[in-house]
This record gives C-alpha cells, structure tokens and sequence, in this order.
C-alpha cells in the first residue's frame, strides 16, 4: 500500500495489486517539512504555514506542527508538545521502538513523554544569538536508525559559514553517542548490515557488524 500525501488537498492511498486508490481525509492548508512511518502503522507529519512570518521567525517549537495520522480511524491529529519551550526541528523518524524524534533535540517515547537531548537548548540558542551576529543556528538532523538500534544525525553546513559539519550517532538504550565524521551527508543501510555514505563526493562503506 502507497500512501500520499498532498498538500491543500487530502490524503490517498494507493493498492498497487488491485490498482486502485482511495481519498482519506481532507488535508490542512500548510506545507509538509517532513514525514515518517511508524510501527503501528500510523504517520507523523511535520507541518508549517509559509505565510505565517511570525513562526518563520522563531527558533521554537509551536504548538501546531506536529501531527499523527491515523489510517484506521483517518484521523489526523495534534501531537502533544513537551511542556518545556523546545528549540524548533526541521526532521522527524519515528523508529523500531515506536519513539519519534525531532532532530537532535530528542524524542517522544511510546508513552508520550518526551525526553530532551540537549539540556536548555533553547537558552543556549539565544545566548549564541545575542553574542554573535543575526542568523540562524540550525541543528543537525535525525537522519536514520541503523538496525543495531542507534539513531544517526547529519548535519553540512558550506565552509565559508564557520559552522561545523559532521555526523554522529546516539543509542538510546546505553545513552551512549560519537563523533563519526567531520561531513555531512546521506546514509543508507543493506540487507548486509553494511552502513554506505556519500560525503564530499565521495562513496564510504562502513561494516555494522565485523
């Protein structure tokens, strides 16, 4: 089954052995930043209005931006916000373990709590901004989960920016986490369990098991 989102217009399914699809639900009037796939079989969309310049320019994350879809019920719904104010994200994944994460900020557990990765991320960012000139500070974002269970973050800022580039990965069950290199890029995994990134041009092989 195919499932496709569009925007200002609704929610489709598509059977490819009976080539046939299905309208679901009426779609709301904002643009698509990112979405993911859960277990359950449900969907998180990362949502935002183009035209609403005061959320284009803040750093935090807003209340109506985070939505779960529900294909047994076509329900499309708000995903509860940490109590806390979170810095803002631009990725989501929701992984093997029913958590869904928002960049390197943190995650929501199967239970609906969340949990913050980076302690104060907010103040953080507006003592960077106040101390330097105007512009954004973008975090880096989640990229994958590796079947040994860790969650990959990349993030590739152009030299001339004086920002770091890198990847890096996180377990959540040791919360243990590295430093894995110093470009950004896109990953993928085989069914051999072997890791392939392109970065800089080039084509990197890296073995999850030995």
């Amino acid at each position: 089954m195919f499932w496709v989102f569009s925007e200002n217009d609704g929610i489709y399914s598509f059977d490819p052995v009976n080539q046939e699809s299905k309208y679901h639900t009426e779609f709301p009037s904002l643009s698509i930043a990112s979405i993911t796939s859960a277990p359950d079989g449900t969907f998180y969309l990362l949502l935002y209005d183009p035209n609403d310049m005061r959320k284009s320019m803040s750093p935090y994350f807003e209340d109506d931006e985070l939505f779960q879809y529900i294909p047994v019920t076509e329900e499309l719904k708000l995903v509860k916000k940490p109590r806390a104010r979170w810095y803002g994200f631009s990725e989501i994944l929701a992984d093997q373990q029913d958590r869904l994460w928002v960049d390197a900020e943190g995650y929501r557990d199967a239970d609906g709590r969340w949990h913050e990765l980076r302690p104060a991320s907010i103040e953080y960012y507006w003592d960077w901004v106040g101390n330097s000139a105007w512009r954004w500070s973008a975090d880096p974002y989640v990229l994958m989960q590796s079947s040994d269970g860790r969650i990959w973050f990349s993030i590739d800022h152009p030299d001339a920016s004086g920002n770091k580039s890198g990847m890096a990965w996180f377990d959540p069950e040791t919360e243990k986490g590295c430093w894995f290199t110093s470009m950004g890029g896109n990953m993928v995994e085989d069914n051999s369990k072997n890791l392939w990134l392109v970065a800089d041009g080039q084509l990197y092989h890296y073995p999850l098991e030995p």
